[in-house]
């Protein structure tokens, strides 16, 4: 859910909440031969992981011992808010100023399987001309692992790890721009991710 509210000439607020639930269960593995990686056992008979052998079954329901993921859920609540700020049209300022604004917003989320973050973000844009132009942003933002990062079993190339942690990252990026005419434009960029 989303609202957009728009306060003067100069303030736009945005807020929302999001709420969802994620799950996978009844994992079902159907097999003519073990492909899971680890050894299988088929009405008593082994069958190793390598070299391939056919299950004297043929098609066959590996479900129980050979599920390629393991049964999961999760649930995510988030709320975020965000306001643009034309300081241009707030303060009445017209000299050297083609265009001045502000922006600021944070975003929570929660996830019961992982855990919380809460993240800002900033960011200004200054343009003293129609042709010259600044923008600086930061901000900051959480990743969590996602379900087959974390429960993906029974593959010969990769396995899930439960012990995963969300990844954080904070960026950075400051530019100034140039339009020469109006089909040719310069700009260079500092960008920063850590």
């Amino acid at each position: 859910v989303q609202k957009d509210y728009k306060f003067g000439r100069g303030v736009h607020l945005t807020a929302g909440v999001h709420y969802e639930h994620q799950e996978e269960s009844d994992v079902k593995s159907f097999a003519n031969y073990n492909a899971t990686g680890s050894p299988l056992e088929i009405d008593g008979i082994p069958y190793l992981a390598f070299p391939y052998r056919y299950f004297h079954t043929g098609w066959t329901d590996i479900s129980e011992n050979g599920a390629w993921i393991e049964e999961w859920e999760r649930t995510i609540r988030s709320c975020y808010v965000q306001g643009v700020f034309d300081l241009k049209a707030l303060f009445s300022l017209t000299s050297g100023v083609e265009r001045l604004s502000f922006t600021a917003g944070v975003r929570h989320d929660d996830y019961d399987d992982i855990g919380s973050n809460t993240n800002p973000r900033f960011g200004i844009v200054y343009a003293p001309t129609e042709r010259l132009r600044f923008k600086t942003l930061y901000g900051t933002a959480f990743r969590v692992p996602s379900s087959r990062e974390l429960y993906v079993k029974n593959n010969p190339s990769w396995a899930g790890n439960r012990n995963l942690e969300p990844e954080e990252l904070e960026t950075v990026e400051c530019l100034v721009g140039y339009d020469f005419t109006k089909d040719i434009r310069a700009s260079l960029t500092y960008y920063s991710m850590k």
